[in-house]
Order: structure tokens, then C-alpha cells, then sequence
């Protein structure tokens, strides 16, 4: 209480009446409690977090479970399974070690519903492994997606709200003694499933990966709370989770370390005697770990096992816009010239040779694969933005608001004068509104000269800043999904039945076929593959600060790296020796910008644009650049439209010349709408 009384005789020597300071001694105290839960609530006071436990579990959303059972085959063993995950509450739980060899799905026993499968035979004949995701049928009609991906990994993904789903992963990690090649399997399988989430979904990856991670040692995937003794599964662990920006979610709470282990046996005895192992953990993406409430085990279970059952409280809320501000901070990132180079020197590296060798028997989509991998750690290379502030405020004015705060906590300490605090900050209040009237005068001034030179782009961009308004998207409630879809699949790979033999019956066809013939037959296109000196050519030429596509990676770092611009080269030589793509290569972000002619429920009424990778954008810029220079040699002098070096204003130019020198002139305006609008 000393920075109460100290702030109570401040205020006593400016002079306020003892109510005066009652009212304002409360307030302080509301203030100094809220912040209190803040900081507690992020780990670091027991009281609060078990206050905050008693909230919020009656509040999840979802409460997922994670179990390591030994094995599913015995009698009774999933009817008992079924018991204890009713008992409990769960939702959805991920089993690992069913030994359950046939791939069976949505399989019922009582309440619940399996997906379960995937076990092998060991050397002797044994039943091996096997994962299994169990549902409870209030949850049924909310999945989306099954996938037993090996016998040590599957996935489930569960419809959200708004637009967020979550993706749950179902994972047994291999042991100790396992060969490497089975290790490396695990994780690689691993990361492609990771890999295909979306953005915005939210990942929660739970299972027996046989490692313990230990305490924290300035790993960002641990909390301040973890147990054990890190072993090498937990190493390898604990390198992923950093490398994918995941967060071991129990080392985030405090709890005694006994109720931490999951895992209890006196054949795991080691040579200090402990019998106690967490082998059983939860991952989920680091910025999502704030939607976990809690994390808890439980051994009273009908089934038995040397596992404890772990359970995790999630409540999960909808997407917002920090998610998308922190993605648009990597783009920022990998988009700079810094970005480039960071990205560059990672890839100079020892561990990245067989995907700069092109004659290495590296998979196309291993080397794809691969060379993300090196972007993300050579991000991690790249400085990262500085403090964020509003775009009026000085860097006068940003250190004074520095010392604000730091006096806000030496008040709080009560080795400061709350006077002098009162003083800062209407000095910094004066400054901040200074610095805006000057920004707003800038700002105003860049318009006006935006406006005098026909640069609608950066005008439209400064009234939208000035504005405040973003664009939230369209509210698809109420309206016909179906008809939208069937709408953009009609424009979009639209498959026509051969319609050869009319085409050929046409006046247009026998023109088009007569000038051929006069030009001449032949058309000598290029088709070898692209060389490394075509393929930085290209990239050359494509434009900046372009959204990206299902690639997320941004057109400037393929120019400011030319180690990226090698594999580039290799991919698209291999792809054009026949080799398969990977799938986010050739599939495309579908967005729909509405036109403002119509009802917003009419899907006619929006403009489809397609994001496509960049490994399409170049491929079908060596292509056009090829059929180019055969085309141009056969257009006739009066196409105007498409064409290099020509506008449709000059017809439109020629025609009104023509018009004011004769009264008489005919014209024909036709408009080639869905020759435009498809595929």
C-alpha cells in the first residue's frame, strides 16, 4: 500500500478535499487491480489463475482430450473409453495406440463416434501404433474433414464460427530408440499437415510425442512452467514448435509438478529415480495459446493405462483483425530488401544444397517444401519492425510518452511525485495534439497535389486513411451459397463439350484460317525449357506490392534473392519436363469485390479476381512472352485492343475525327461481355 499512501498525500498537497481523494484513491485501486489480473492472467500469478480456471471452464467452447490408451482391441476397451470421455465432459478426444489395424470411420459406441485405424505389425507380429479421433455426437454434424495420414498421425478438421475452423491433430511421436529415418517421417508428415491449414483456422495438435521438454531456456514455444528433463524427442520437439511458431501450452500454467506428468511406470525409472514422465502435450499456434483456459489430467478411468488422461479447456473466439495485422507484418518483412537478404544468406547454407542442385533426386515438392522452411528461419534473421505508433506522432513526442509510462510505475512504487506524473501528461497530450494538426496538414496538402496530377491511387489511399474506414468484407448471412458457387464455377474451368466441327462451319473460322495461310503455316514458338537468365527476366518484370497467393510469398523477395530465383528456375524446368506441381502451386484465392450495380445478394454483382502463386504468375508470363512474339506477327494493323504499343483510344480518336468531317458515318458497339467474364 505504500504507493497508495503516497499517492494520497500528493493529491493532499494539491490541494483536493479528503472526498476528492477517497473517490480518486478507489478509482486507483480499480485501475492497479485490472492491471494486476492482466499480468496474472498471462501466468504469472496463481491466485488469479485459478479464479480465472473456475470462470472460464464453465464458459469453453470446447474441451479436447488427448489420451494415449495402449490399446483399443481388448473387450470393453472403447465402451470404457466412451465412459470416461462422457464422464468428463469431452468433446473431441485424440487417442493414440489403438492398435486397431482396419481404417474405420464414424464407427458408434454409446455417445461417441470413432475414426480410428492405421496400427502396423512389429518384427514378432505384434500389433503396433494406430490413432484414432472420437467425436461426441453433438459434434458430429460439425466435422468437415477426416484423414488417417500414417499410423502415427492423423486429422480431423471441426467447423468454427465465422469463418474459423479448427484443424486437430492426433499424434504418437516415435520413441527414444527409434531409427532416424523413422523420426524424420514423423515430422515431415507432421509439417505437411500443418502446412495446409489455412491462416485463419486454429490448430490444436495433441498426442504421445514421447518427449519431455523440460524447463524453459529461452525457448518462445515454453512457458516459464515446464517440468521434466528434456530428452532428445524433446529437443526435436521444441525446435519444431519454434521453427512453426507453436506453443507447448501446459508450461503456460501453474501447477505443482505432480500434477503435470502424464505418464507413470516403474519401468521408466531412471537413474534419479524418477517414475514420472509429460510425455503427453498440446500444441497450438502462439498467437492462439490465449484462447486456452486451462490444462488438466486425469487418472481416476475406468480404462487403464500408464497414460493420464489431459484435457484442454479452449474457448474459441472469431477471427479479428490483429490475426491479419501480424500476417501482414511477415509479408511486410519478406517484401523489404532486408527480408531478401536474410532470406538469402539462410539459403547459402549447408543445409540447403540438394535443393540447389538440380540434378539431386530431390522430389519437386520436397524442394518446395524445403525452401519455405529456409524463408521462415531466414526471417528470423530479418530485424523485425519497431515500436508501433500512430502515423502523427513525433519521435519527440514517442520519448516523452516513454517517460509517462516509466513514471506511471515508479508512482506505482511510490518513488515518484504524482504531481510531476500530472504535469507529463498534459505535456504530452499538448505535443500529440500538435503533431496531428501538423500530420492532417501534410496529409491534406499530399491530396490536393495527388488530385492536380491525376494520381487517384494514392488520393483514394489517403481519404481511406484519413477516413478510418477498412474494408470488413461482405456479409454472406441470409444469402444462397449454392448460387454463388454454381456462379464463379460457371466462369471459372468451365469444361464445354468439342465443338470443333461447328466452329469450323464459321465465316470468322475460314478468315482467321485464310490469313494464316497468307502469313504462313508454321508457328515457330519456343517451347525448351526456361533458362535461369528467362526465369530473373520474368521476375524482372513483375509488379510490386501485389497480394499474394496460397504461397503467401510476395513478389519482392524472389527479386531481392538470388538463391530463391535459382530454385524458382529449378522447379519450373521440372515442372516443364513433366514433373506434378505441388497444390498450392496451381489452385488460386477466389476473391469477390462487389461492383455496387446490383443487390449485394445477386453473385452476377461481384467481380471474381483470382490470386494466383508466384510459381503460376511466372510460368504464364514465360508462356505469354513466347505465343507473343509469334501472335504479333499475325494481328492485323487495325487490332488496337491487347495489343503493344496501341490503346482503344486511338479508334475512338480516328472515329470522332471522322465523325466531325462527315455527317454520315455508321457505327456498331458491341460488348463482349461473357467472352471477358470466362475461361
Amino acid at each position: 500500500m505504500t504507493g497508495i499512501q503516497s499517492y494520497s498525500r500528493e493529491l493532499a498537497g494539491l490541494g483536493f478535499t479528503n472526498r476528492q481523494i477517497k473517490v480518486k484513491i478507489r478509482a486507483r485501486i480499480r485501475w492497479m487491480e485490472r492491471r494486476k489480473y492482466k499480468k496474472e492472467l498471462a501466468g504469472s500469478g496463481e491466485r488469479m489463475k485459478r479464479d480465472e480456471n473456475k470462470r472460464i471452464v464453465k464458459k469453453a467452447r470446447y474441451l479436447i482430450a488427448t489420451w494415449n490408451v495402449m490399446s483399443m482391441i481388448t473387450t470393453g476397451g472403447p465402451s470404457a473409453i466412451a465412459k470416461d470421455l462422457l464422464e468428463k465432459g469431452v468433446d473431441v478426444a485424440l487417442i493414440q495406440e489403438t492398435r486397431w489395424e482396419e481404417e474405420q470411420s464414424a464407427w458408434r459406441c454409446g455417445e461417441y463416434y470413432f475414426w480410428r485405424g492405421g496400427a502396423w505389425r512389429s518384427k514378432n507380429g505384434a500389433r503396433v501404433g494406430g490413432v484414432a479421433i472420437v467425436v461426441h455426437q453433438r459434434r458430429k454434424e460439425d466435422i468437415i474433414d477426416f484423414r488417417i495420414v500414417s499410423g502415427r498421425l492423423a486429422y480431423m478438421v471441426i467447423k468454427g464460427r465465422a469463418g474459423r475452423n479448427l484443424k486437430l491433430v492426433s499424434a504418437y511421436g516415435p520413441t527414444e530408440e527409434a531409427t532416424d529415418d523413422i523420426k524424420n517421417k514423423f515430422w515431415y508428415d507432421m509439417e505437411k499437415v500443418l502446412e495446409d491449414t489455412k491462416e485463419i483456422d486454429e490448430i490444436v495438435s495433441g498426442g504421445d510425442f514421447n518427449g519431455e521438454t523440460g524447463g524453459n531456456t529461452g525457448d518462445p514455444a515454453l512457458g516459464i512452467h515446464g517440468v521434466g528433463l528434456r530428452n532428445r524427442n524433446g529437443e526435436r520437439l521444441v525446435e519444431y514448435a519454434n521453427t512453426r511458431g507453436l506453443s507447448i501450452v501446459a508450461s503456460n500454467f501453474i501447477k505443482k509438478d505432480v500434477k503435470k506428468y502424464t505418464m507413470r511406470g516403474n519401468f521408466q525409472v531412471d537413474e534419479g529415480g524418477r517414475k514420472f514422465r509429460e510425455y503427453d502435450h498440446f500444441l497450438v499456434r502462439s498467437r492462439d495459446k490465449r484462447t486456452i483456459k486451462d490444462v488438466k489430467n486425469r487418472w481416476d478411468t475406468f480404462h487403464h493405462s500408464d497414460h493420464s488422461l489431459r484435457l484442454l479447456y479452449i474457448e474459441m473466439k472469431p477471427c479479428g483483425v490483429r490475426d491479419m495485422k501480424r500476417n501482414n507484418n511477415i509479408s511486410v518483412r519478406l517484401r523489404s530488401l532486408e527480408g531478401g537478404i536474410a532470406v538469402n544468406e539462410e539459403l547459402k547454407g549447408n543445409n540447403y544444397k540438394d535443393i540447389m542442385d538440380e540434378t539431386s533426386n530431390i522430389s519437386l515438392e520436397e524442394r518446395w517444401y524445403k525452401l519455405k522452411q529456409g524463408i521462415k528461419k531466414g526471417l528470423e534473421r530479418c530485424p523485425k519492425n519497431g515500436e508501433k505508433r500512430k502515423p502523427w506522432i513525433s519521435q519527440n513526442t514517442w520519448i516523452k510518452m516513454k517517460l509517462r509510462n516509466e513514471m506511471w510505475e515508479r508512482v506505482e512504487k511510490g518513488t515518484n511525485h504524482y504531481g510531476h506524473l500530472l504535469e507529463v501528461r498534459k505535456e504530452v497530450k499538448r505535443m500529440l495534439k500538435a503533431d496531428k494538426r501538423e500530420w492532417l496538414k501534410q496529409q491534406t496538402e499530399k491530396a490536393e497535389n495527388a488530385a492536380r496530377v491525376n494520381n487517384l491511387k494514392e488520393l483514394y489511399a489517403i481519404i481511406r486513411m484519413l477516413s478510418g474506414k477498412r474494408y470488413s468484407g461482405v456479409d454472406l448471412t441470409g444469402m444462397d451459397m449454392n448460387a454463388f458457387i454454381n456462379h464463379f464455377e460457371s466462369l471459372l474451368g468451365r469444361q464445354v463439350p468439342d465443338q470443333r466441327s461447328e466452329y469450323e462451319q464459321r465465316r470468322a473460322f475460314h478468315l482467321a484460317k485464310n490469313s494464316s495461310e497468307i502469313i504462313g503455316k508454321e508457328w515457330s514458338i519456343d517451347n525448351t525449357p526456361p533458362s535461369d537468365d528467362e526465369v530473373i527476366k520474368m521476375c524482372k518484370k513483375m509488379r510490386n506490392n501485389k497480394a499474394v497467393g496460397m504461397d503467401e510469398l510476395p513478389t519482392e523477395l524472389f527479386k531481392n534473392s538470388e538463391e530463391c530465383q535459382k530454385v524458382l528456375g529449378i522447379i519450373i524446368r521440372a515442372f516443364w519436363r513433366g514433373e506434378k506441381l505441388v497444390e498450392e502451386h496451381y489452385t488460386a484465392i477466389l476473391v469477390t469485390l462487389f461492383k455496387g450495380k446490383c443487390s449485394r445478394k445477386e453473385p452476377g454483382g461481384y467481380r471474381g479476381i483470382s490470386l494466383l502463386s508466384f510459381v503460376e504468375r511466372i510460368v504464364s508470363l514465360i508462356i505469354l512472352e513466347r505465343v507473343k512474339e509469334a501472335v504479333e506477327k499475325r494481328l492485323l494493323k487495325h487490332q488496337y485492343g491487347f495489343t503493344s504499343g496501341k490503346s482503344c483510344r486511338d479508334p475512338v480518336r480516328l472515329l470522332w475525327n471522322k465523325w466531325e468531317s462527315t455527317m454520315k458515318i455508321a457505327s456498331v458497339f458491341v460488348d463482349f461481355q461473357k467472352a471477358f467474364d470466362s475461361l
